[in-house]
């Protein structure tokens, strides 16, 4: 069965202008409609009938982008753009990406096939140039992005996000205050906009305060889960060498605290710890890195309203580029441990 992608290639334009041209949007020039209605005839192509589900919706269907469902920070993010678009009667999709630029692409393409009217999206990778591309396509084309909690490089698109680098900075010189020397760092991925903010506020904050950074004491992840758990154990004997653990996610932390637990290392007794992002576990334990993620998901929501509104119009806007600050949310567990 032939797929719009199929008929974008043989047309010799974007899967954005077929979906376009088969919504009977005007910017689609008629010399270009009918060439691609001629290729569509060929190739047996119909549009799918949950497209005309979807234009019947009120306002319509945005689509959100998030590559870690079960990460609670997207929870709460998608929480704060409900709030806003559901007074509109604007129907929301949320899509799983799992951390994966090529789920990433085959969603946005269903995406693209069912008319979403925007999208909010978290991206997978920063270093990925056709998921970028095929972003900066759509955004072109009338369908509205925004960037939810990572950018894309350039900085070139509108975008909702936190500051990744101040609030791990101020997590990493609270450590060094209160007199760690060996801090264990549990890095996300650097293809990542704030796996690689965070690192490198890391490290700047060490070098800053002349300190050296152990190589051997970072553990690149994934931002998963099960993924740190199992580094973590791997190498539990180097973790017993640091006085300290940042850990540059929740999820992450979450891996990290089951491994520590399972190798009898008490936070805040034997090491101490603080997670950017609040912790899933040891509430009111763990000092923590907050960030608003409600009102995060609230501005990614107005943004995406006032673009859908404006039309082709608001491509002559200047972009709109918002971050929110961090709290340091101290608890006690950042202290150097009395009993080593």
């Amino acid at each position: 069965m032939a797929t719009i992608k199929d008929v974008a290639a043989a047309a010799g334009v974007s899967t954005a202008t077929v979906s376009r041209a088969f919504s009977n949007k005007n910017s689609v020039n008629e010399e270009t409609r009918n060439r691609i209605f001629e290729e569509a005839e060929k190739l047996n192509f119909k549009p799918r009938e949950y497209r005309q589900r979807a234009n019947s919706l009120g306002c319509g269907c945005i689509g959100v982008v998030v590559p870690d469902i079960s990460n609670n920070f997207f929870a709460e993010v998608i929480s704060g753009i409900e709030s806003v678009v559901s007074k509109l009667n604007i129907q929301v999709l949320i899509c799983n990406s799992d951390e994966d630029p090529g789920a990433e692409v085959k969603i946005l393409d269903a995406l693209q096939a069912i008319n979403i009217c925007g999208i909010i999206i978290a991206p997978v990778s920063n270093a990925v140039e056709y998921n970028a591309e095929l972003l900066k396509s759509f955004d072109r084309s009338g369908i509205p992005v925004v960037l939810m909690d990572r950018d894309l490089r350039n900085g070139s698109m509108d975008g909702v996000f936190m500051d990744s680098y101040g609030g791990a900075y101020e997590a990493t010189q609270t450590l060094i205050s209160c007199g760690h020397r060996d801090i264990a760092f549990i890095c996300g991925p650097l293809t990542s906009s704030s796996g690689l903010d965070r690192f490198n506020a890391f490290i700047a904050a060490h070098r800053d305060n002349g300190l050296e950074v152990h190589e051997e004491y970072v553990i690149y992840s994934d931002f998963k889960y099960k993924t740190t758990y199992n580094l973590v154990t791997q190498r539990i004997d180097q973790i017993r060498k640091v006085t300290a653990i940042l850990s540059s996610n929740r999820r992450m932390t979450y891996g990290c605290c089951m491994a520590l637990a399972e190798n009898r290392i008490r936070i805040g007794r034997d090491i101490a710890f603080i997670s950017c992002g609040r912790p899933e576990i040891g509430h009111g334990i763990i000092s923590y890195v907050d960030y608003p993620t409600f009102d995060m998901g609230r501005e990614c929501a107005q943004i995406l309203i006032e673009k859908a509104q404006g039309g082709r119009r608001s491509r002559a806007y200047a972009r709109k580029r918002t971050t929110f600050d961090m709290n340091l949310v101290l608890n006690g567990s950042e202290k150097y441990p009395t009993d080593r």
